[in-house]
């Protein structure tokens, strides 16, 4: 659809909405905020008013120094660093263009003049202009020395850690440490410390005002925040004293007809006369506030069931004995009734349930006054270590500068202020309240009445989605007012249209998001709620795409509830799946699929101006996204895209600093900082970099000197030539001893230099890994870019920070290919905010939310609620103080926090709707209702609740399924296989107001799993000449790993077809389930994997439980319930690694090492008679040597309390046998020539079991065999 009110501004063409914006702001000089629908044109529309800005101002120069200095003056935020080169990037190009139209020298000079200094542009994040502006004014701002060096989020998470230990550690006499320990284990309490300090401008402001009160403002506090409004409880005690009176007297004289002894007597009548026990009830209205209210509390309860609800029927009023008493003493019957009556509808106690009890709140004002010193004590440490070092991190850079804006000279002040003529910021939905009053420091000449002009802030709060990073999607609203109040005062008032014409999304796709979102942010209540605001389609749909929007429903749980809505022989309901996310990969990815297979079509831009915009063709995988609301379910995807046969690129989970061009780089950068460093040396000859093999590497290395002296001492011109380059370099990074300071602009360009210079690109997308290499490497880059930028000084200290974020950000993901990517892309929705792609799949519907608190895992809740910050803790028990019980704030805080989360969740699910362009796809699994089925329907799906969501289908089911005692669209979906929802809704559009639209969404059950069809060949085919009865089938593959060999031997596996895809994989042996009783304590496969961390990190022996500490909460994510450790456990796994660690250094000392690798990749192809396929794992540590591979792997068994350590290690042994055969195989396949030796160490009686090359040097062989031996028949398929 065309806009049929498009015009230029400064080169930009802009609709009217996105003209008003850059009017106002430059014409009619007022503050702007513009509210920025997804696909609206919010770029365009920054471009278009920062070029407007230098427009107009040149108007009045004549002066090409002048003109230069322009982009000085208007201030930009970003909310990242890409962005805003991006935003940069695009003025330059709009520049650049307009210099190609001007014929006038002069006016050529002034444009020249502002592009070639638009590098020095104040266009940055808002970390980055703070950083700025501090360096600049270092000896100004107190507590700040010149030179200081930003940290970044790693680097903090580190240093926080770090502290939060050692105050523990050194507080262990204080009178708090002592009370907190007798509640929380020191580990506990490190890590409430450190979540207290992630969230330190709340925990700061909390310690200042709580140690400020006296216990009784506390109190006052929390009857403040009770739900119960204190005057109305007061006033209606009052009212109801002769009620109280009455069940008391009935208590104490019952009628002799009644049964005192059942359960109504015991549980109404007992406990409401008891409440009296110890006051009359004409005296309540003077008990203290917090008696009043929890007097209230209970009441309620006892008045009500488990669920908040009235009792029903007559049996609240006397079903407590026999009915005859109410004719023999009809007038006592009459005042109970009448009181139990009175009480209820005064009460409405189904209206008061209340989640805590206050008398927990009022014994847990010793911890939390306890808990606010220590957390004072550790912000003055983390302050002091700060200081010592001279560094400072995000939050000091924010809070540093508005301090100093806001404590400076007014002239001062005056100066910073008058240098910007303009100030832009970005995303502002992603900012909070100290941003904002950053930008209002920055730009009011009254620091108590905020009157700025030319302030421009842009975003959309239905896009808020960083509330984790502190973002607080209320400043959007309270900024707004705050801007139009400012323009009133300069009587400027020109009306702002927010942005509501989307360029992005088809009409009929956009129609559905339209309808969908128009319902989910209905009844937006609270400043964290996102309106709707349907946008208008202006994207043409010529080619006439009939564009797919799907919802997927993917039946969970028992094999005969699957059966009955899919059939009997589909096969997700035959299937038997690891997990409930496995189906649902295999579901999506099987729709994915078949729209791949058939061609549906997608749009792409085009270059020709014979042809419109965009031309329709066929969809490839490179076409589609699929948007992961977290990654759990990661590995399910890979799996589906690899058994349909569909190139994928993955943003994986972890491991971006362990990919092997990470890792070759970070040993390249370290030998140019210390050569010397013999490990990192040696993977930077033997890498892509320099290409050299081990038998060469091991050829230069003499025994009496180091590697380094070797290479310099060479006398093969190559090697000399590589000796050259590592000198060349160093020079340049200035880490040679002949130079003083780097002589490169930063250490992105020194890394691009070496890379061109060595064609390292080239040679590793040539490898398996392909173009996935290329995106980790410049994600590598722009960190590099990001420290050059910080101003750190030397590569040592930049190679530190990269050394550092890998260690404290073990998750850190490799980076998205999206410019020149070959496949489906596979991304979480925060890493697709900002893009767009033809196909957005959506997956994880059904997936519940996260609710636990983030501090501590949710042992303490840490929240605003309106001027106060509440910190809520459990509390003792009154009915047992050694038991801990939900206290009132610890629940008001941390209701409002999943008030919070839950709106969020919503606008997170909007975002990734609205990355689509053509198509829609989103799933969901959806599992058997408890309650027998309905007579009608056979498929009881279980409902949900839309007010206490618990996950995105929460609000989607009763939208596309209609009210969930209606069964009709489930019948229609099992016997059709698919139905359309349509939804109205209301759009308003400028000139013709409030306008009735429609949506539609079909919910389509999945298709059968089939793999994608590839292209043999282009042009017309040529006939057959011979007529098969069976067509070709591709060649068998297995993908197993070396454990699973060791279970296949066991009996424990079996080898299974997947006949659609042609693969073979093993699958647990059904077996007869046995009741089982957990141990007590951490799991084995905990233990286990700490052993294995700390032998592979090998942390300073301080940092062990910090270690093991991580590893169970890594565990947690995916099992649950694991508990803390305990003190012996502690202990009894950092022994074993210990002695662990002592082994494998005995054994270096005694072997001529060359190379070590902790967490060796393993990967082996083996052809097996008609099989074919891969070996894939990890080696806990390889040991090369000139002649061998040694193989250290570390085993967790636990030998049974009756078994000799020899019958032990004899037994498991055997067992592991073929793991390491598989090892040994791989490597044999590598090279022939060095022996393998395999050494399985284990922990639990700290001795290896080893075989030597006799015994492995027919490993292929025997892999081979047990392959062939368990191969499974044809009969043998899964599906």
């Amino acid at each position: 659809m065309s806009d049929d009110d498009a015009m230029s501004i400064a080169g930009v063409t802009l609709n009217e909405e996105q003209r008003a914006a850059a009017t106002n702001l430059v014409e009619n000089a007022q503050n702007v905020s513009l509210m920025a629908g997804a696909g609206t044109g919010k770029t365009t529309t920054m471009t278009a008013c920062y070029v407007h800005i230098i427009e107009k101002a040149l108007e009045t120069i004549d002066d090409p120094a002048d003109a230069a200095r322009l982009p000085e003056q208007i201030l930009t935020t970003t909310f990242t660093e890409r962005a805003a080169d991006d935003l940069v990037r695009k003025v330059r190009e709009v520049i650049n263009d307009r210099l190609t139209t001007i014929d006038d020298p002069e006016t050529y000079a002034l444009w020249r003049a502002v592009v070639d200094n638009l590098d020095s542009s104040y266009v940055h994040t808002i970390h980055g202009f703070c950083n700025r502006v501090l360096q600049e004014h270092a000896l100004s701002v107190k507590g700040l020395e010149p030179g200081f060096e930003p940290i970044d989020e790693a680097e903090t998470a580190a240093l926080i850690e770090e502290t939060a230990a050692a105050v523990v550690e050194t507080k262990d006499d204080t009178d708090e440490l002592s009370l907190l320990a007798t509640r929380f284990s020191r580990r506990t309490l490190v890590n409430i410390l450190t979540g207290l300090l992630r969230e330190r401008q709340q925990a700061a402001q909390w310690v200042e005002t709580f140690l400020a009160q006296s216990e009784a403002e506390y109190r006052q506090q929390v009857c403040a925040h009770h739900p119960i409004d204190l005057e109305w409880a007061t006033e209606t005690l009052g009212e109801l004293t002769t009620s109280f009176e009455d069940i008391i007297a009935f208590r104490a004289d019952p009628p002799a007809d009644i049964e005192t002894g059942n359960t109504t007597w015991n549980s109404t009548v007992v406990p409401l006369a008891e409440l009296f026990a110890d006051i009359e009830p004409a005296d309540v209205t003077s008990l203290p506030p917090v008696e009043r209210l929890q007097l209230v509390s209970e009441i309620s309860d006892i008045l009500t069931t488990g669920n908040g609800e009235l009792y029903s029927g007559r049996s609240r009023y006397y079903a407590i004995g026999t009915n005859a008493w109410q004719d023999s003493d009809s007038e006592r019957y009459e005042r109970y009734r009448t009181a139990i009556e009175t009480i209820e509808s005064t009460l409405e106690p189904e209206t008061l349930a209340v989640d805590g009890t206050l008398t927990a709140d009022v014994r847990n004002y010793e911890y939390l006054n306890a808990l606010a010193a220590l957390t004072e004590a550790t912000l003055d440490e983390y302050d002091r270590r700060k200081r010592a070092q001279n560094v400072v991190d995000f939050d000091d850079l924010i809070t540093q500068t508005v301090d100093f804006l806001e404590s400076t000279d007014d002239t001062t002040r005056a100066a910073i202020r008058d240098s910007f003529a303009y100030v832009m910021v970005d995303e502002f939905q992603d900012t909070n309240g100290r941003q904002w009053e950053l930008v209002q420091a920055l730009t009011s000449t009254d620091l108590d009445t905020f009157d700025a002009e030319h302030v421009f802030v842009v975003g959309d709060v239905k896009q808020s989605i960083y509330r984790f990073r502190d973002a607080d999607v209320s400043i959007f609203q309270q900024a707004a007012g705050e801007l139009a109040a400012a323009n009133e005062r300069h009587n400027r008032t020109a009306d702002q249209p927010p942005l509501s014409k989307n360029f992005r999304t088809l009409p009929s796709t956009l129609s559905a998001i339209n309808g969908l979102f128009e319902r989910i942010f209905a009844d937006a209540t609270g400043p964290y709620e996102a309106a709707p605001q349907p946008l208008a389609a202006m994207r043409d749909n010529d080619h006439e795409i009939d564009p797919v929007v799907e919802y997927l429903p993917v039946p969970e749980g028992d094999q005969e509830f699957r059966e009955t809505l899919l059939g009997t022989d589909h096969e997700l309901a035959t299937r038997r799946a690891a997990n409930a996310g496995e189906l649902e990969a295999r579901a999506m990815v099987g729709r994915l699929t078949q729209l791949l297979n058939e061609g549906v079509d997608v749009y792409e831009e085009t270059d020709d101006e014979s042809e419109t915009a965009e031309r329709a063709r066929p969809i490839e995988p490179s076409d589609i996204a699929i948007l992961l609301r977290s990654r759990g379910h990661l590995k399910e995807y890979e799996r589906a895209l690899r058994s349909a046969d569909v190139p994928y690129t993955v943003i994986k989970g972890e491991g971006f600093y362990e990919t092997p061009e990470l890792r070759h780089l970070l040993n390249l950068l370290q030998t140019l900082v210390n050569p010397t460093d013999e490990l990192a040396l040696y993977g930077t000859l033997r890498s892509p970099v320099f290409g050299l093999t081990d038998d060469r590497i091991a050829q230069l290395s003499d025994p009496t000197e180091s590697l380094w002296a070797s290479l310099e001492s060479s006398a093969d011109d190559d090697l000399a030539a590589i000796y050259a380059d590592l000198q060349r370099w160093r020079r340049t990074a200035g880490t040679h001893p002949d130079v003083s300071a780097p002589v490169v602009r930063s250490w992105d360009a020194l890394l691009t230099q070496i890379i061109d210079e060595t064609g390292y690109l080239a040679s590793v997308t040539a490898d398996e890994r392909g173009q996935q290499a290329v995106p980790n490497v410049d994600k590598l880059r722009d960190r590099l870019h990001e420290l050059s930028r910080d101003g750190v000084p030397t590569l040592a200290t930049a190679l530190r920070r990269l050394q550092t974020q890998a260690a404290a950000d073990t998750h850190d993901p490799e980076a998205s290919d999206a410019g020149e990517n070959d496949g489906v892309q596979v991304l979480t929705v925060h890493e697709a905010k900002g893009q767009e792609y033809p196909v957005v799949a959506v997956p994880g519907v059904g997936r519940t939310f996260n609710t636990r608190g983030s501090v501590a895992n949710g042992k303490v809740e840490l929240e605003t609620l309106g001027e106060d910050v509440l910190l809520g803790l459990k509390g003792p028990d009154p009915a047992n103080g050694f038991e801990m019980t939900q206290t009132v704030l610890r629940a008001q805080a941390g209701a409002q926090r999943t008030r919070e989360e839950r709106a969020e969740e919503k606008r997170i699910l909007y975002v990734a709707c609205t990355r689509a362009q053509d198509h829609l796809l989103l799933s969901g699994r959806h599992s058997k209702a408890s309650d027998a089925p309905r007579a009608d329907w056979d498929v009881p799906v279980k409902g949900v609740d839309e007010d206490d969501a618990s996950s995105w289908r929460d609000w989607l089911q009763p939208i596309l399924f209609g009210d969930a005692d209606d069964a009709a669209q489930w019948l229609d979906l099992r016997a059709n296989g698919s139905f359309t929802q349509t939804f109205d809704y209301t759009r308003v559009d400028p000139q013709d107001g409030p306008l009735t639209e429609t949506g539609a969404m079909t919910v389509r059950l999945p298709p059968e799993f089939s793999p994608m069809e590839r292209d043999t060949g282009s042009g017309d085919p040529e006939l057959a000449t011979e007529i098969t009865t069976t067509p070709p089938q591709p060649s068998r593959r297995f993908a197993l790993s070396p454990h699973t060999l060791s279970q296949l031997a066991a009996g424990e596996m079996q080898l299974t077809l997947d006949a659609e895809a042609n693969l073979v994989t093993a699958q647990p042996v059904e077996t007869e389930e046995q009741a089982t009783t957990p141990s007590p304590g951490l799991p084995g496969f905990v233990r286990g994997q700490a052993v294995h961390r700390l032998c592979e990190v090998r942390p300073p022996r301080s940092d062990w439980r910090a270690v093991i500490d991580q590893v169970v909460a890594d565990e947690r994510q995916q099992e649950s319930p694991i508990p803390d450790p305990t003190d012996a456990e502690y202990d009894a796994i950092s022994e074993q690694a210990a002695a662990a660690m002592s082994y494998v250094d005995e054994l270096h000392a005694q072997l001529d090492t060359v190379g070590v690798y902790d967490e060796f990749p393993l990967r082996v192809t083996l052809d097996v008679a008609a099989l074919r396929g891969d070996l894939t794992g990890f080696i806990d540590q390889l040991i090369v040597t000139p002649t061998q591979y040694h193989v250290v792997d570390y085993k967790t068994d636990t030998k049974p309390s009756a078994q000799s350590v020899e019958s032990f290690l004899t037994e498991r042994a055997s067992h592991h046998s073929p793991q390491v055969m598989a090892y040994a195989a791989a490597l044999q396949k590598s090279d022939s020539t060095r022996a393998v030796h395999v050494h399985l160490y284990f922990t639990d009686v700290a001795q290896a079991y080893t075989w030597g090359p006799s015994e492995t040097d027919t490993a292929q062989e025997y892999i081979a065999s047990l392959i062939e031996e368990h191969a499974p028949t044809e009969s043998a398929t899964s599906r």
